[in-house]
């Protein structure tokens, strides 16, 4: 191992880079409400970090949630998601 390697980093290459302005994160929260009909509840925060507020999603249905990460991982440079096959459950 050579000095400023560590276990388990992750290392710039051609495929991508660690620096924060390259990076974009996605965090969902999910919980139950008892007194709502179906309960579900969901909130995803998106952005680059350190370049503005996030934005943020609210869903009350889990394929809400899954358009919202499907749509977000199609707008980052470089991805190819392909589009939702109403045969996949």
């Amino acid at each position: 191992m050579n000095d400023g390697d560590s276990v388990g980093a992750a290392r710039d290459d051609a495929e991508g880079t660690d620096d924060a302005f390259g990076t974009n994160v996605m965090v969902i929260r999910v919980w139950t409400e008892r007194e709502h009909e179906t309960g579900f509840r969901a909130r995803l925060r998106f952005g680059t970090p350190l370049l503005a507020e996030p934005s943020v999603v609210h869903a009350t249905d889990p394929e809400q949630v899954l358009d919202a990460v499907r749509n977000w991982l199609s707008s980052l440079p470089g991805a190819s998601v392909p589009d939702k096959d109403e045969n996949t459950p």
